[in-house]
C-alpha cells in the first residue's frame, strides 16, 4: 500500500500537502463533534431516567446554577435544546466538510485529467507510435475518474472514518474498558480477516476489469472505424462476439466486485447485533437490573449505530482501493514517462536540442536563414532544408530504417522522395517535420535545427496526408483547424479554398463553409476530403508544404488544376511530394530515390529513368 500512496502523491499537485492537512484538520473537528453527539445521548437518557441525580449535580456547580435550571421540566427543556443544537452543529459542519471534500476530489480529477491529456498531446510523435489509441482514451476518460473517485476518495474517507472510530472507541474504552476491548477485537478481527482472505481475489478481478475496459473501447473503435469493410465481408458476428467476450469479462468482474463491496454490511450488522445483545446480557447479570445501566447501554447502542457505518465504509473503501489500484499504475507510468526530464517531453525542451542533434555539422552554403536578404536587399526564399548524415532507428527495432541520409533542398524548389513501400519515405518526412528526432546527424530548416524550427515558427510547415483527418465540425473549422472562430482569417480561408479547388463543394453544401461535414467527413468523397486537407495546409501560408500521396484520390483533371495552382504559389515555398504518379514526378526539380533506407540515386525524372534501373522498374509498375 505504501508504494501505491507514493504513486498517488506523484499524480497530485506538488503543493497539495497543505490542502490535505486542512482536510485532516476538518476531519478532526467532525470526529470531535461526532464524539460529542454520541456522548450526549446517554446524558439525555440519564435526564429522563434519573432527573433527581442530574439536578443535584447541577446544584453543586455555580456556573450550572446560573443557567436557571431548577426543575425536571427545566432540565428536560435545556437538555432537548442542547441536544438539538449539538446535532445541528455536527451535521451542518459535516455538510460543509463534505462540500470541501467533494470540491477537492473533483478538482484533483480535473487536474489529473487535464495534465494527462496535455502530456499526451505534447508527447513526442514516436510515443504515440507505440500506444494504442484505446489505451489513451481509456486513461483520459475513464481511468482518471476511477482513480480519483475509487482510490483517492476512499483513501480520504478511510482517514475520516478511522478518526471517528478511534475517538468513539477511546470514549467507550474510558467508560467500560473490558467490553470495549472485546467489541473492538471481534469487529476489527472479523473485518480484517474478510479483507485479508478476499484481497487476492479482489485484486485479480480489479485487473480483469481494468483490462476488459481497454478491450471494450478498442473493440468498439475498431468495429465503428471498419464498418464498411465489416459490412462488405459480412464479419459482423465476429466483431460482435469479440466485443461480447470482453463485455462478459467486465460484467463478471463487476459482479464479484459488488459481492466483495457489499459483504461488509451483513458481517458488521451481525457482529453489531450480537455485540449489543451480549453487552445487555452481561450488564443484566452483573447488576441484576437494567435500570441503573440504561445510560451505559444507550451509550453502547448509539456508539454501535454510529460505528457500524464507519467500520463498514472503512472495509468497503479498502476493498475499493484494492480493486481499483490497477487504474493507478498506467496513469502513474504514463505521467512519469511523459513528465520526466530525460524521456518523452525532453524532445520539446529546447535545452536538450543540442544533446540529441549534432549541430557541429556545417550549414550547407545553399541554405540561408529566412531572415537574411539577397544582394539587392530582396528577401530570400524560405523553407530550405539541409540534412547531414541522418540515421534513425525506431525504438525496439533491430535495424536502422534510415542510414546516412545527406541531402540539400534549396528554398522554393519542388522535390520528391520516391521508393518502394517500406523504404523509409514516411519516416524521412516525419524527421523533416520534427515529429521524430534523428539518432544521429542534423536536420536544418532555414539554418535552424528541427524540431526547434517547428516549435519557434508555428505554421511554417504544413502537411497533407493521404488520409486527411476531419472533425465532426463545420468546413470552415476544418480548414482553420484549431483556431477559435473569432480569430479565423476569412481571406485566408477563401484563398485556400480557391487554390484547393473547393468552391464547387462549398456551393453545393446547404450552409456553405458553415456546413457540418460529419465525423471523418463520411458524407464527402475521397477527393473532397483531400482537397479540404490541402486547403487546411495552405491556410497557414507555410514555408514548407509536404504532400504525402495527397493527390491520390483526385481525378486527373482536378489534379492537374490543383498542381497548376500550387505552381502559382510555389515561389517562396518549398514543396515536397510523395507520389507514385510519374506525371507528378515530372514537375519536380529533383527526386531522391530511397532504397533500403539509403539514398540510391537522385536527379530529375529524366535522369533517374535513364540512370537508375530500380527507379525505372518501379515507375513501370506504378
Amino acid at each position: 500500500m505504501r508504494h501505491l500512496m507514493h504513486k498517488l502523491f506523484f499524480l497530485l499537485p506538488e503543493k497539495d500537502g497543505k490542502r490535505l492537512l486542512f482536510l485532516v484538520f476538518m476531519m478532526l473537528i467532525v470526529s470531535l463533534l461526532e464524539l460529542i453527539g454520541v456522548g450526549m445521548i446517554p446524558l439525555f437518557i440519564a435526564i429522563l431516567s434519573e432527573p433527581d441525580k442530574i439536578l443535584s449535580f447541577v446544584e453543586q456547580y455555580p456556573f450550572l446554577r446560573d443557567t436557571g435550571i431548577e426543575s425536571v421540566s427545566d432540565l428536560f427543556l435545556a437538555g432537548s435544546f442542547l441536544l438539538i443544537f449539538i446535532f445541528l452543529l455536527k451535521n451542518g459542519f459535516s455538510a460543509f466538510y463534505y462540500y470541501i471534500e467533494g470540491r477537492y476530489v473533483w478538482n484533483r480529477y480535473r487536474y489529473i485529467t487535464e495534465k494527462l491529456f496535455r502530456s499526451y498531446m505534447k508527447a513526442p510523435y514516436d510515443f504515440h507510435l507505440y500506444k494504442n489509441s484505446a489505451h489513451i482514451i481509456r486513461n483520459v476518460t475513464e481511468e482518471s475518474r476511477f482513480m480519483v473517485m475509487s482510490f483517492l476518495l476512499p483513501a480520504i474517507r478511510i482517514v475520516m472514518n478511522s478518526l471517528i472510530t478511534l475517538f468513539i472507541a477511546l470514549l467507550l474504552l474510558w467508560i467500560e474498558p473490558l467490553i470495549t476491548i472485546i467489541s473492538v477485537f471481534l469487529l476489527g478481527g472479523a473485518g480484517g480477516l474478510l479483507i485479508f482472505f478476499s484481497r487476492k481475489r479482489v485484486d485479480g478481478y480489479g485487473q480483469l476489469s481494468h483490462d476488459s475496459r481497454t478491450e471494450l473501447i478498442r473493440s468498439a473503435m475498431e468495429s465503428v472505424n471498419g464498418l464498411k469493410d465489416i459490412r462488405i465481408l459480412q464479419r459482423e458476428e465476429w466483431f460482435l462476439n469479440r466485443f461480447n467476450t470482453h463485455l462478459d469479462t467486465y460484467v463478471n468482474s463487476q459482479i464479484w466486485w459488488s459481492l466483495a463491496y457489499q459483504s461488509s454490511k451483513p458481517l458488521t450488522e451481525t457482529i453489531a447485533v450480537t455485540g449489543i445483545l451480549s453487552i445487555s446480557l452481561i450488564l443484566f447479570y452483573t447488576t441484576g437490573s437494567l435500570e441503573g445501566v440504561l445510560p451505559l447501554l444507550a451509550l453502547f447502542a448509539v456508539a454501535t449505530i454510529r460505528l457500524l457505518p464507519a467500520v463498514r465504509e472503512i472495509m468497503r473503501d479498502l476493498n475499493s482501493m484494492q480493486f481499483y489500484k490497477s487504474t493507478l499504475e498506467p496513469l502513474y507510468a504514463d505521467m512519469k514517462a511523459l513528465n520526466s526530464g530525460e524521456s518523452a517531453t525532453a524532445v520539446v525542451n529546447k535545452e536538450l536540442f543540442h544533446e540529441k542533434l549534432d549541430i557541429s555539422v556545417p550549414v550547407s552554403p545553399n541554405i540561408r536563414s529566412f531572415n537574411e536578404t539577397g544582394p539587392q536587399g530582396e528577401k530570400v526564399r524560405q523553407g530550405g532544408i539541409s540534412m547531414a548524415k541522418v540515421r534513425y532507428r525506431y525504438p525496439g527495432s533491430a535495424s536502422d530504417v534510415l542510414t546516412d541520409i545527406t541531402l540539400d533542398i534549396p528554398p522554393g524548389s519542388v522535390v520528391s522522395f520516391a521508393g518502394e513501400t517500406g523504404c523509409g519515405k514516411t519516416t524521412l518526412l516525419d524527421l523533416i517535420m520534427g515529429l521524430l528526432l534523428p539518432d544521429q546527424g542534423t536536420i536544418l530548416i532555414d539554418g535552424i535545427p528541427q524540431p526547434e524550427f517547428t516549435l519557434t515558427h508555428p505554421g511554417s510547415v504544413s502537411y497533407v496526408p493521404q488520409q486527411v483527418y476531419l472533425m465532426d465540425h463545420t468546413l470552415r473549422a476544418n480548414i482553420a483547424f484549431g483556431i477559435p472562430q473569432s480569430e479565423m482569417d476569412e481571406s485566408k480561408i477563401l484563398n485556400a479554398t480557391e487554390i484547393a479547388q473547393l468552391l464547387p463543394l462549398i456551393e453545393k453544401l446547404p450552409e456553405g463553409l458553415d456546413t457540418v461535414i460529419g465525423e471523418r467527413g463520411v458524407r464527402l468523397s475521397g477527393g473532397e476530403r483531400q482537397r479540404i486537407g490541402i486547403a487546411r495546409a495552405l491556410y497557414h501560408n507555410p514555408k514548407l508544404l509536404i504532400m504525402d500521396e495527397a493527390t491520390s484520390a483526385l481525378d486527373s483533371q482536378t489534379e492537374n488544376e490543383l498542381l497548376k495552382a500550387v505552381e502559382r504559389i510555389r515561389d517562396g515555398r518549398t514543396l515536397i511530394l510523395i507520389t507514385h504518379r510519374t506525371s507528378l514526378l515530372g514537375i519536380c526539380d529533383r527526386i531522391w530515390f530511397i532504397e533500403k533506407g539509403r539514398v540510391g540515386a537522385s536527379g530529375d525524372l529524366e535522369t533517374l529513368l535513364k540512370d537508375s534501373e530500380a527507379f525505372r522498374s518501379m515507375s513501370l509498375l506504378s
